[in-house]
């Protein structure tokens, strides 16, 4: 029987439930990663939530101050990314996500013990240090458990993920402290109760890291990390073409997105619950376009998204900085935030696909520190357009759209008619590496000619 065109079914409700079906499908070494990527963001933005609230109202501290907190543990993230990507490598990515761990942890409960300034900068960056080497040694587990075919479906889901459990997160932030306030009355701080609270909701990825497969690195497959002709044949355009377009996003995240929950108090003297809610609604809108990165990837390419992702988040970034209405700044950073942060996953997934398995540590690290760094750098900038009342319609947010696009048109001029004969040689490199250095922890093999036509790279995306 023929259905005319508007009773078809539309493929879109088929692919999202994909993504959600992904979890219960996806190989059963992989699904502690996706666990454990939930309880972490519960955690830390449970933490978030209430963090730099606690720094500007109970300690009383400047918003430079309160940045440059921030910047610390970026730049700290930054700096020793590229080491933990060669004990990635090197030792196994496993071992690098349990110390990385407990640094998080740490770092976490140290700011909450302690509120000299001095420890506050020194705990930052034992965060930061945390921070990169859980996310160091993330996206190469992600590619090395699961076939090529679903690199894009893995990172979504682990993107998914981590916005389910920062939506959980902040609604649990706000509604803390009030508990606290209930129950404690004023003999405990709220802020400080709710950030050791979120401290003990990281322990359940503990126990998810412990269920990953051991890792069995021989010695000669080493040699890979040294410089040969995978550096001298093509490291410095693919770094460049691929992380510079990257930078430039970070930078524009770090202009606008850390201490949305200061402005939110600044405008509009919200309560810790209203707060909570915000930020929940502006991670959920973030997921609401994750969600649906699988099916318009297959649609357009992948490289098409990125870019047209990153370009549609100008306008709406624009209008933030030049609206008087607090309301309409909000609803468009909602907007223009999850649009620049949708290519993310297509950006990180691309990367690793690049490289064969015995390089993706280093080449995660590397990412990792571009982005860290780029966020250290965009927040101490966000200074200068800050006004005293922290206006949500300070000036940052036009040169975050600036660098949206600019990241966009640079990714689309970078990637869309590279030749094939690029991935044939890495496919020959990365043979070459496997059978005559050992046996590669690769876990899939790789379909070049799948790969260039889901990417688009073939000019015709």
């Amino acid at each position: 029987m023929n259905f005319p065109d508007f009773l078809r079914p539309h493929p879109l409700p088929r692919r999202v439930v994909k993504t959600f079906t992904f979890f219960f499908a996806v190989q059963e070494r992989a699904k502690p990663l996706f666990y454990a990527t939930f309880f972490l963001f519960l955690g830390e933005c449970v933490y978030c939530t209430v963090f730099n609230l606690y720094l500007a109202g109970t300690l009383h501290l400047e918003y430079s101050t309160i940045t440059f907190i921030f910047a610390l543990s970026m730049l700290a993230a930054g700096v020793l990314s590229l080491p933990l990507g060669y004990m990635c490598d090197h030792i196994g990515r496993r071992f690098v996500l349990f110390v990385g761990f407990y640094f998080w942890v740490a770092g976490l409960v140290g700011q909450a013990m302690f509120p000299s300034l001095p420890l506050l900068y020194f705990f930052s960056m034992v965060h930061g240090v945390g921070l990169a080497a859980v996310w160091t040694a993330f996206a190469p587990m992600i590619a090395d458990l699961t076939p090529p075919r679903e690199h894009v479906q893995a990172f979504t889901a682990n993107f998914l993920m981590m916005f389910l459990g920062s939506v959980a997160g902040n609604l649990t932030g706000g509604v803390v402290p009030y508990l606290s306030k209930m129950l404690f009355a004023d003999s405990v701080d709220p802020y400080r109760f709710t950030m050791y609270f979120a401290c003990f909701l990281l322990f359940p990825a503990h126990r998810f890291f412990s269920m990953l497969p051991e890792e069995h690195f021989s010695a000669s497959s080493f040699r890979i990390l040294k410089p040969g002709a995978l550096e001298r044949r093509r490291r410095l355009y693919i770094t460049i073409e691929l992380f510079l377009p990257y930078m430039l996003t970070g930078v524009a995240i770090g202009l606008t997105l850390p201490f949305i929950n200061i402005f939110l108090r600044g405008v509009f003297d919200l309560t810790d619950q209203n707060i909570g809610f915000s930020l929940a609604a502006v991670t959920a809108m973030e997921g609401f376009f994750i969600v649906l990165v699988p099916y318009l990837a297959a649609t357009v390419g992948r490289i098409a998204l990125v870019s047209v992702a990153l370009l549609a988040a100008v306008p709406f970034l624009v209008v933030v900085s030049h609206t008087s209405n607090s309301t309409l700044s909000i609803l468009f950073l909602v907007m223009g935030a999850g649009l620049a942060q949708m290519s993310l996953p297509l950006q990180l997934s691309f990367a690793m696909r690049q490289y064969p398995s015995l390089m993706r540590g280093i080449v995660s690290a590397e990412m990792a520190s571009v982005w860290y760094i780029a966020n250290a750098v965009g927040a101490l900038m966000s200074t200068g357009f800050v006004s005293n009342e922290l206006s949500l319609t300070g000036r940052s947010y036009l040169p975050a759209a600036v660098l949206c696009g600019l990241g966009g048109v640079l990714y689309w001029l970078f990637w869309r008619k590279r030749n094939v004969v690029q991935r044939q040689t890495r496919d020959r490199i990365a043979e070459h590496f496997a059978f005559s250095h050992g046996p590669s922890s690769r876990f899939f093999p790789v379909d070049g000619a799948r790969e260039d036509r889901e990417d688009g790279r073939n000019g015709q995306n």
